[in-house]
C-alpha cells in the first residue's frame, strides 16, 4: 500500500496484475475508502466498452472531482480488467500521458489500472 500511494501522489499510474479473485478491487477500495478517506469510482471495463462509453464516464467523474477539489479530496479512478477492451488507446493516453483527448485530468485525480495475466491457450 505504501509504493501504491507514493505512486499516486507523484501521479504516476499505478497497475496491479493478477488472477481473478485475488482481491485487486478490494485493495484499492479498502485502501483508498477507509484509509485514506477519499473517493473511489470504480470503472468496470469489458469488451463491450466503447471509447464513446470511455470519454462520457470520465467527463462525469472529472466534474466529480471538481466538486471534491472544494474539500481537499482526491478522487480515485480504478480502471477494472481494462486490457478487455479494444480502446486501450484511450486509456494508455489517461493513464500515461493524464490527458483525455489532448485535455490535461484534473490533479486531484488518481489513475489505477487492474489487468488479468495474458494466458496462452
Amino acid at each position: 500500500m505504501c509504493v501504491i500511494y507514493l505512486r499516486a501522489i507523484s501521479q504516476v499510474p499505478v497497475i496491479i496484475m493478477g488472477e481473478t479473485g485475488c482481491g485487486k478491487t478490494s485493495l484499492i477500495r479498502f485502501f483508498s475508502q477507509n484509509i485514506l478517506n477519499d473517493k473511489l469510482e470504480i470503472f468496470n471495463i469489458h469488451a463491450g466498452t466503447t471509447s464513446k462509453i470511455i470519454i462520457d464516464k470520465l467527463n462525469d467523474y472529472f466534474g466529480l472531482a471538481t466538486v471534491l477539489k472544494e474539500n481537499n479530496k482526491k478522487l480515485w479512478i480504478f480502471f477494472d480488467e481494462f486490457n478487455t477492451t479494444e480502446n486501450l488507446g484511450i486509456i494508455c493516453e489517461v493513464l500515461t500521458g493524464r490527458t483525455l483527448l489532448g485535455n490535461p485530468i484534473p490533479k486531484n485525480i488518481v489513475l489505477l489500472a487492474a489487468c488479468n495475466p495474458y494466458k496462452l491457450r
